[in-house]
C-alpha cells in the first residue's frame, strides 16, 4: 500500500479529486513488450470519513487500484 499527500491549487473538493483519480485510464500504448490493462480503480468509503488533527478536519479515502500486467508470452 502507498501513501501520499500533496498541495492541489487547482481543486479545491475531495470528491472532484477523486473523481479524477479514479477516472477511466486507457490501456498503454504498445511501446515496449510489458503492457498494463484492464485498470480498476474503486474507493474503498462510500462517504469520505473525517479526523480531527491538531484542531483541524481532515476528510480522507483511500483508492484501491488494481491492473493486469502483460508480458510477452501472456497474450493469446
Amino acid at each position: 500500500m502507498s501513501t501520499t499527500r500533496w498541495s492541489d491549487t487547482k481543486t479545491n473538493l475531495l470528491d472532484d479529486a477523486i473523481s479524477l483519480l479514479i477516472d477511466a485510464v486507457t490501456s498503454d500504448e504498445k511501446q515496449t513488450s510489458i503492457s498494463w490493462e484492464n485498470w480498476h480503480f474503486t474507493k474503498a468509503f462510500d462517504r469520505n470519513p473525517s479526523i480531527q488533527l491538531n484542531g483541524r478536519d481532515i476528510q480522507y479515502n483511500m483508492i484501491k487500484c488494481a491492473y493486469d500486467q502483460i508480458s510477452p508470452g501472456d497474450r493469446q
